[in-house]
């Protein structure tokens, strides 16, 4: 196992660290996140329209999309997601969730609490 998959929250912290440059004390803090680990089937939701986010699901392995649904009932895709992703930042601001995560394969997740993210 390499140092990126060590660690559930290590390859965020990786991401993270490429867009801004992150100290030793914030990748330190990204790893202590309290955070449980649980793995979904293919087509499994995340979090769907209208849910109140109550955790981030950081993406650790498989893939997910996050989608809306139309108003003649199509699905819009709106983003893919590899490993290392957080999948709900986005939803960390709302009372309740304006779109649908979904994972495409089946997915390892760890779910971090929100109030941990605030």
């Amino acid at each position: 196992m390499d140092q990126q998959t060590k660690h559930p929250l290590q390859r965020l912290a990786h991401k993270l660290d490429i867009h801004h440059s992150l100290n030793a004390e914030d990748k330190a803090a990204i790893l202590a996140l309290p955070h449980k680990l649980r793995w979904l089937e293919a087509q499994s939701y995340t979090l769907r329209e209208g849910d109140r986010p109550d955790r981030c699901a950081i993406l650790v392995s498989g893939y997910a999309f996050r989608h809306k649904v139309t108003g003649d009932g199509e699905r819009q895709i709106l983003s893919i997601h590899i490993p290392g992703d957080a999948l709900d930042f986005q939803n960390m601001f709302l009372s309740e969730s304006d779109h649908n995560v979904q994972v495409l394969t089946r997915a390892e997740v760890a779910e971090v609490p929100r109030g941990a993210l605030e």
